[in-house]
């Protein structure tokens, strides 16, 4: 079981983290904010819409791999998640260093810090190496303890009902941020370190992984939900969905100055990525009958990994660059980032995948 097709969501999760993060750092005060283009000034979002894939993802991954090979299906399961993200973030991470970030490599105890929490993956547990390295690392950190949180607990979540499952998963999230925020509502950086933990974005992989179970339902038993019951009302939900998560943000854009946007509106966001990942499920046919249009968008979804560990690696290194205007660093970004991400991805990444498959 396998939907090709949502690596068109993952293309367009990873490219709005990279148009985000240019907009941020070159200050690009004259970038839209009107009109679709306006996606990019919240394009951090795209983090939150590579967990609701996760949860979808990986689930099924485990899901399927538990029902073929039973209590040993960890061996497997680990085996190719370990192939598919150490080497490539141990490699980024080491470039980063190199030539972002020289200034590390003097402070021998805070070095060998740094590299023990990141090669175990809790990096993002501490303030202190949060974003030290490559700073979207952090979200490999999460994603990492997720996979692990799905070892223990998938022989339970394939008996749990979906619905309760979703349930204790926003219930989790919305005690951990409200404890966030209480803990850190006087410190930006402190509250989003605190939020950002795998128990503050607990919400995101739960509406994936309720879909997933919803699914697998379906197979099994043919239960009435449908997810290729009606394109057109799946798409009015969506569309329903964002006309109302996008103008609350806007309207209390401040997001960390408010309680009920730093503990709720990341399950709205969800919530809306959850029906945006449904109907990239639903437009499958529609999508393999055009695969012409949509192959380098699908390609994009293949390296999205990459794209992500790259580009602010890229974006560093050409902050040096003078006299850039804004289109032209975007441009230059893009490129060196897809370029790089294509490299690893034929010469580091396949080869690993296929031989740990």
């Amino acid at each position: 079981m396998y939907f090709d097709n949502i690596n068109l969501l993952r293309a367009f999760a990873a490219l709005s983290v990279v148009v985000y993060h240019v907009i941020e750092l070159f200050r690009w005060e004259t970038f839209p904010v009107y009109g679709p283009l306006v996606w990019f000034r919240i394009g951090w979002l795209g983090v939150d819409l590579f967990f609701v894939i996760s949860g979808f993802v990986i689930t099924l991954t485990a899901s399927l791999l538990y029902e073929q090979h039973g209590g040993k299906f960890y061996k497997t399961f680990l085996r190719r998640r370990l192939a598919r993200i150490v080497p490539l973030y141990l490699l980024t991470g080491f470039l980063f260093v190199l030539f972002c970030q020289p200034t590390l490599l003097e402070h021998s105890k805070f070095l060998l810090k740094n590299i023990v929490y990141h090669v175990l993956f809790i990096h993002n547990l501490d303030p202190s190496t949060h974003g030290t390295i490559d700073g979207p690392n952090w979200s490999v950190g999460v994603e990492m303890q997720f996979y692990l949180l799905i070892l223990l607990t998938i022989r339970f979540l394939i008996r749990m009902p979906p619905w309760l499952i979703l349930l204790i998963c926003i219930l989790i999230s919305w005690a951990w941020r409200t404890l966030s925020f209480l803990l850190g509502c006087c410190d930006v950086f402190y509250e989003f370190f605190l939020s950002t933990q795998l128990f503050g974005c607990l919400d995101g992989f739960g509406f994936g992984i309720f879909l997933c179970r919803m699914i697998l339902e379906q197979r099994q038993r043919s239960t009435s939900f449908n997810i290729e019951y009606n394109l057109w009302l799946w798409m009015a939900v969506a569309v329903l969905v964002s006309a109302v998560t996008f103008p609350i943000y806007w309207h209390w854009a401040v997001y960390w100055e408010f309680w009920w946007m730093a503990i709720f509106w990341k399950t709205l966001a969800s919530l809306t990525f959850f029906t945006v990942l449904i109907l990239a499920i639903q437009l499958g046919s529609l999508i393999r009958l055009n695969r012409w249009i949509f192959r380098p968008f699908w390609y994009l979804g293949e390296i999205s990994y990459g794209i992500y560990l790259w580009h602010l690696l890229v974006i560093e290194s050409l902050v040096r660059v003078k006299g850039l205007t804004a289109p032209e660093f975007l441009s230059l970004a893009l490129f060196f980032t897809i370029a790089l991400s294509m490299f690893s991805w034929h010469f580091v990444e396949q080869p690993l995948i296929k031989r740990f498959r």
